[in-house]
């Protein structure tokens, strides 16, 4: 692909002063072309937020480089930043206590009357006077979200839009960045761990767990992946860590006694495969629960199931076509 068609560029990227110890990133290599709206997933303390506030120059690029529409962020840091906006978690009081349609049209990409209609748009405007120190920390970060959507930026970074908004405000805003996203030359780089989020709104996916790059999928993929099931059996008496691969490479926890089988089974061919065995091993089941797919397990899953050559290598520039 050719490098002037992508929006961002990360190569190695790695950074060890995130929030908690396994949010710092290790070599994280992506490639981001103009008019994706691009998922950043993973559970909570992941990464996530941390390789936002990387790309919204917040936190150094300690090594490896970070390229924003086609500036290196480390050697030209206000032209690389001054097409990108962003809304990160957690959403800090703005400086001065400004009202909050002041804050919204501070930003001098920012019209009045797009403020406005934005503001209406979400059941804001009657709450245009408060000021923003008065918001809950979760509305504050919905404003940070509609101020940053309404400057219209070549680069959009949001960490978890809609959280502070009711449901109907939150669709709506949702319905806003992907319709910022279809217009020329914009691109978004979404951070959440809700799936159903990712999936409506995301193009690509890449998928964090404690700092590293585990995978990248597609929609078609990451819908796949979203229906199988995460199941946690329960057995009485001990099974070996070295039986993880006999048993579909589930995860091996031991407590009072008991082990906790967790992980992905694709199917109940599958699960029964997995009783089949336990039997055989002489161990008694205790029980079987099947739970939703969600960022997290999902993460934790293809970390495993994925080698670390994999996850740390600068990908080409042609990975996405």
């Amino acid at each position: 692909m050719d490098p002037v068609s992508l929006a961002v560029e990360i190569c190695r990227l790695s950074t060890s002063l995130a929030a908690t110890p396994t949010a710092a990133l290790h070599h994280v290599s992506l490639a981001i072309p103009v008019g994706q709206v691009f998922g950043i997933l993973g559970g909570a303390h992941v990464g996530k937020s941390a390789l936002l506030q990387v790309l919204a120059g917040s936190l150094p690029v300690e090594s490896g480089s970070v390229v924003l529409g086609g500036v290196d962020l480390a050697a030209r840091r206000d032209q690389a930043l001054a097409g990108v906006r962003a809304a990160l978690l957690p959403a800090a009081r703005p400086e001065g206590d400004p009202k909050l349609l002041d804050y919204v049209s501070a930003d001098a990409q920012v019209s009045g009357a797009q403020a406005e209609r934005m503001l209406r748009s979400l059941g804001l405007w009657r709450r245009r006077r408060e000021r923003m120190g008065r918001l809950s920390a979760a509305l504050r970060h919905a404003v940070g979200v509609v101020r940053a959507l309404a400057a219209s930026p070549p680069i959009l970074l949001l960490d978890e839009p809609g959280a502070g908004l009711a449901p109907a405000a939150a669709q709506t805003l949702q319905g806003q960045i992907a319709e910022h996203a279809r217009s020329a030359a914009s691109t978004v780089v979404l951070a959440t761990a809700r799936l159903d989020l990712a999936r409506r709104l995301c193009d690509r996916y890449a998928l964090l767990d404690a700092g590293r790059l585990v995978a990248q999928l597609s929609s078609a993929e990451l819908a796949e992946a979203a229906e199988l099931g995460w199941y946690t059996i329960v057995v009485r008496g001990y099974v070996e860590p070295r039986w993880s691969e006999r048993l579909s490479g589930l995860a091996i926890h031991h407590e009072s006694g008991m082990t906790t089988l967790s992980g992905i089974l694709v199917d109940q061919v599958s699960l029964n495969g997995i009783l089949n065995k336990i039997y055989s091993l002489g161990l008694t089941l205790v029980s079987v629960r099947s739970t939703p797919m969600d960022a997290a397990r999902l993460g934790e899953y293809l970390a495993r199931r994925t080698s670390a050559a994999y996850a740390e290598r600068c990908l080409p520039m042609d990975y996405i076509a």
